[in-house]
């Protein structure tokens, strides 16, 4: 059984229950982590609006997010206790919204074997046909994690250290993806790639090459289609995705 979690901003509540039926016909489990304003059209069980309940009020980095986006200033969660934010770096929202919704993941879906953690405002497609080829290629021999993590990426292509997974997207077993973000929040500016990465590297005690090559299964495979751009992810750039976001962004689906 594989789940999908949806978090984070969708661009429309449309977009998101449009997306959400896509994934339901291919046949997953969809929850969705994200806020009010979003999750209004859908009709499924899975839906955390993180908006809502009781605990401190936390304001979102509104001031402009590292794709040039600046983000309203009325989006907040609701959480127990303050936690840091850094003006356009949204690391502990993602790690608040996505710890939840694999908690609601395990009460609703405690058979689920895999989970794919994606943006609530891409849709990745083809993703049934997608997810029995990783299956079938993410076996590993270690204590760490019970099988490879599949992903996006890593920008900087090169075996020296300079390299991260990319935030948009990650795939393993539940039993993983739940170990590879229950890690602490932030208390300083740091880019939620940068973190997620070097706190797995760091678990390991092993070479950034080696955590590279034996922990992570990479792909540029599957059609991204970002809402947010209102086109397809280039796919073919094998040095990675920098500079300005809009210039990845494609007219045409890309082939696989």
């Amino acid at each position: 059984m594989i789940t999908i979690l949806l978090q984070g901003y969708a661009k429309s509540p449309q977009q998101l229950k449009d997306d959400v039926d896509y994934y339901i016909k291919l046949g997953f489990n969809v929850v969705v982590s994200s806020y009010k304003e979003f999750t209004s059209m859908l009709s499924i069980e899975g839906i955390i609006n993180n908006d809502e309940g009781e605990g401190e009020t936390i304001q979102d980095s509104f001031q402009g997010n590292n794709l040039g986006i600046n983000k309203p200033k009325n989006y907040y969660v609701k959480f127990p206790k303050k936690f840091f934010v850094a003006s356009g770096f949204n690391l502990n929202f993602q790690l608040c919204t996505t710890k939840r919704g694999l908690i609601l993941i395990d009460e609703l879906y405690p058979q689920t074997e895999y989970i794919l953690k994606c943006r609530a405002d891409m849709r990745l497609e083809d993703l049934d046909l997608h997810c029995k080829e990783w299956i079938s290629k993410i076996k590993l021999d270690s204590t760490i994690l019970t099988k490879k993590l599949v992903t996006l990426g890593p920008p900087g292509i090169s075996k020296g250290k300079n390299w991260k997974v990319f935030d948009f997207w990650i795939f393993g077993t539940k039993e993983d993806i739940n170990k590879y973000f229950s890690i602490p929040y932030a208390s300083a500016i740091v880019a939620p790639e940068s973190y997620l990465t070097t706190y797995l590297r760091n678990k390991t005690k092993e070479p950034w090459e080696v955590v590279r090559e034996k922990y992570f299964y990479f792909t540029r495979k599957v059609p991204i289609f970002w809402h947010k751009y209102n086109g397809w992810l280039d796919n073919s750039d094998e040095k990675g995705y920098t500079g300005i976001y809009p210039k990845h962004i494609k007219n045409d689906r890309p082939t696989t």
